[in-house]
């Protein structure tokens, strides 16, 4: 679990520690976890996350609040509890089959490579059989930040979990605290949603969520694919209009089960693309809460830039071009050792 130097929560003690002591702890350890989960008490101290907020990567401006990310360090005994709560829950989800095949991210055996792969042979399939396929790429607003923990909560009830893993859990989203330090000043305040990203818990908190976004049926040829906050939704057809016709309806419906949970979907960061060979001669677009899409020529979709043809040039530029700045930061780091 982590590493051994990983930075410590508020109490100032790290994993290195707890490893070195565990022969003594650990019978100690034991009473405590488990009197945790028979009173269904989530500790308070554990809940005090000390928040570094780190620059976003590649962001034209830092003057937008939204081109930071915060990253909660918590203390070490509540991340060994979270880790136990985490590997109950992960046992009793796959025993029970909570999650189907739409979904990639947090998920074994799957990646973004996986949902890339997913949407390609889609498309290139497509290709063949002469078929637009028409994608809504669409983007949750600030997704970790925003779940709202009743909604968790409902969910974790809807697939039966077991009462006393759904108890520690809401008395976990009660009382948080989150604490930023700024020069010599430190900032308190008190966190009613949100899953803390640097939780290990959370991950797998959004994913049961963003589930009931994407775990939709059609009476349509489609696919959704989804990964962590982004969701991909896929309608395919040989007449162009009714493919955007039934990528409409895939959105509205993703929409509603966004605002049953309290999300929203940002349409400035939706982008449509409609991949075919030929070029479009008719208006296509789609509107996600009164704002109108049109086609986009390329998209960045879980770390790849893909264009319309399906041609991955400017992909594999990029990546060149991101490899040439670490040999040059290894040059230079070289030279000076």
């Amino acid at each position: 679990m982590g590493y051994d130097k990983a930075a410590p929560g508020t109490d100032g003690i790290g994993l290195d520690l707890i490893k070195a002591s565990f022969s003594i702890l650990v019978k100690h350890l034991l009473k405590l976890y488990n009197k945790c989960f028979e009173l269904n008490h989530y500790p308070k101290i554990w809940k005090v996350a000390k928040v570094t907020v780190l620059k976003k990567p590649n962001k034209a401006s830092y003057k937008d609040v939204k081109s930071y990310r915060p990253i909660s360090v918590l203390n070490i005994l509540g991340k060994i509890f979270e880790k136990i709560i985490h590997d109950r829950l992960t046992w009793i989800a796959d025993k029970q089959n909570w999650f189907g095949v739409n979904q990639h991210g947090f998920s074994e055996g799957r990646s973004t490579e996986t949902a890339m792969h997913t949407l390609e042979n889609i498309v290139e399939e497509n290709f063949k059989n002469k078929v637009y396929t028409s994608v809504a790429f669409l983007d949750i607003s600030g997704a970790f930040d925003c779940t709202w923990p009743p909604a968790i909560l409902a969910v974790l009830a809807k697939y039966n979990c077991p009462n006393y893993l759904i108890s520690i859990i809401e008395n976990l989203f009660e009382n948080r605290e989150a604490n930023i330090k700024v020069n010599d000043y430190i900032f308190k305040y008190v966190v009613s949603i949100g899953c803390p990203q640097g939780g290990i818990i959370s991950p797998f908190l959004w994913k049961i969520l963003a589930e009931q976004l994407i775990n939709s049926s059609f009476q349509l040829k489609f696919k959704i694919i989804g990964y962590a906050d982004d969701i991909a939704l896929i309608a395919m057809h040989k007449i162009l209009q009714i493919s955007i016709a039934n990528l409409k309806l895939m959105c509205n419906e993703v929409l509603k089960n966004c605002e049953n949970v309290l999300l929203e979907i940002n349409p400035l960061k939706s982008i449509l693309m409609i991949f075919c060979k030929q070029s479009l001669t008719d208006a296509a677009k789609i509107t996600i809460s009164n704002f109108e899409i049109f086609p986009s020529n390329s998209i960045k979709f879980v770390g790849f830039e893909v264009d319309k043809k399906l041609n991955w040039k400017k992909h594999i530029e990029d990546k060149c071009l991101s490899t040439l700045r670490v040999i040059h930061h290894l040059k230079y780091c070289l030279r000076r050792t």
